[in-house]
């Protein structure tokens, strides 16, 4: 599916201006649920929204580490943020619960205090229905065109 525009949270906008996260490091995937509801102004930690990460037979759904991810351009209208399409929010022979979200946290693993960049709405018009596989294509490969946005 594609993946909507990207929202960043408030608190890792300073984090990334103050170079506490790298948005060419390590980043994680984290599916959420339709109840989960995106706070921009507080949201900042894996933390803030654990209990909405997409369950099922509670087992958590599995994160996905995004390949590839740089920053690029040349000049001061074509700063991209990109990272290859991730392919497969999976679980072994099981479905996998509704999502309307995927956040992304700057960690390479989702841990409490890991911290949260921002969210995509997977689907404006409602929730991703249940699968056995979701895949988000970024457009172009660009989760964030950074200028003029953050």
């Amino acid at each position: 599916m594609a993946a909507g525009k990207f929202h960043f949270y408030n608190t890792a906008v300073k984090l990334i201006a103050d170079g506490t996260i790298s948005l060419a490091g390590n980043i994680t995937a984290v599916p959420l649920t339709e109840g989960y509801t995106p706070s921009t102004a507080s949201d900042s930690a894996y933390g803030n929204f654990s209990t909405q990460h997409s369950t099922a037979s509670a087992t958590i759904v599995a994160t996905i580490t995004l390949a590839n991810v740089r920053v690029t351009g040349s000049g001061a209208n074509s700063v991209k943020w990109m990272a290859d399409d991730i392919s497969g929010f999976s679980r072994s022979g099981e479905t996998i619960p509704s999502m309307k979200y995927c956040a992304l946290l700057a960690a390479d693993s989702a841990t409490a205090a890991a911290p949260a960049i921002g969210f995509i709405n997977l689907n404006t018009g409602g929730s991703v229905g249940e699968s056995t596989q979701v895949n988000i294509t970024w457009p172009s490969g660009v989760i964030a065109d950074l200028v003029g946005n953050p």
